[in-house]
């Protein structure tokens, strides 16, 4: 016979946003509940003490407890890893994100350190907050692909020679080729 499984009274803090339904979730993020279910399951049923369940899993018992209380309060879809509300975003102003984006197109391109270091350079000037270098990584490497190359090949065909009937740049060579059609 399993335990009750009650709708615990809501705290404040990270764990009072209330979890998403179980058809909801990702196959992966079900997977992960289930196998945290498994771990839960020997206490549940009444076979073993959760500090043996958790022994057993080679989990730790803090961990193994702060499944137990999600997923008392949410059930299965507690037992997923919960996704914080900013995920994905950053705190920094609007200018100084395009400032790094422009240091990360400009060719040919610095390194992720040295635009941090100017990028965190000018912030301090302006009294934003520093940007970690791990935010500006993830800036400088979720630039678009094509945007990067765009501004490369952008750079060569602007400078190519102008004639009547030339400049042509076949797409991907880099090389002119002449005006003449067959």
């Amino acid at each position: 016979m399993l335990r009750q499984v009650g709708r615990g009274g809501q705290h404040g803090g990270r764990g009072s946003k209330s979890a998403p339904a179980l058809a909801d979730l990702s196959e992966a993020q079900r997977c992960q509940a289930m196998t945290r279910f498994a771990v839960l399951r020997p206490y549940l049923e009444g076979d073993a003490p959760l500090a043996r369940a958790a022994r057993d899993a080679g989990v730790p018992i803090r961990t193994v407890e702060r499944w137990l209380t999600r997923y008392r309060r949410d059930g299965l879809a507690g037992l997923t890893r919960p996704v914080r509300d900013d995920a994905g975003t950053h705190r920094l102003p609007p200018d100084l994100v395009t400032l790094i984006e422009g240091m990360g197109l400009k060719k040919p391109r610095s390194s992720t350190a040295l635009i941090h270091r100017r990028a965190a350079k000018v912030a301090k000037a302006a009294g934003w907050p520093l940007p970690s270098y791990g935010t500006v990584h993830a800036i400088v490497t979720q630039l678009d692909p094509a945007m990067c190359k765009w501004r490369s090949e952008s750079a060569s065909i602007w400078r190519l020679p102008f004639g009547v009937g030339v400049g042509c740049v076949a797409p991907g060579s880099g090389r002119r080729r002449s005006g003449r059609t067959p």
